[in-house]
């Protein structure tokens, strides 16, 4: 039996060892292949009427963590726009410009500026009117719907 245990003492110690290198890699592969894709936030602010009747509204974007950079995450970009109370349907615009970085966020924020026309404006019903608004895109390929904090103001018809 001694020489018998001997010779199983190497395979054993040998099985040991490959079923926790395999306990490893199934552990640890996946950190490889998958990148966490941190977080995000979003700010819009106040829309201001510019002199010719039109709207501007933007909104800022911050990323953190493991995902990168934010230029290149956000996608799709949309405005969408209505009549206060939702009589109207959804009017989609794109971003005026591409994304804008924010200086001195070293490349984790950045600003979609939006401007509405003023022929919009006044289709969503001239002076009385407010105007609700939701920016849609996706975010790393995940679709995302954000509602605007704020009416913007109207414009007068012309």
């Amino acid at each position: 039996m001694d020489t018998e245990g001997r010779r199983r003492a190497p395979a054993f110690a040998a099985a040991v060892v490959l079923a926790l290198l395999a306990l490893a890699a199934w552990l640890l592969l996946p950190g490889l292949f998958f990148q966490a894709g941190g977080g995000g936030a979003y700010q819009d602010e106040a829309p201001a009427t510019l002199p010719d009747g039109r709207v501007r509204i933007m909104l800022r974007v911050l990323v953190w963590g493991g995902g990168g950079p934010a230029a290149g995450r956000f996608d799709k970009m949309r405005l969408q726009l209505r009549s206060a109370g939702g009589g109207a349907g959804w009017h989609g615009l794109p971003p005026e410009s591409g994304p804008e970085p924010v200086a001195g966020s070293a490349g984790s924020a950045l600003v979609f500026r939006f401007v509405v026309p003023a022929d919009l404006i006044r289709e969503g019903g001239g002076t009385a009117a407010r105007l609700e608004y939701r920016f849609r895109y996706t975010f790393d390929g995940v679709a995302q719907e954000v509602p605007g904090r704020y009416s913007a103001p109207s414009a007068a018809p012309r």
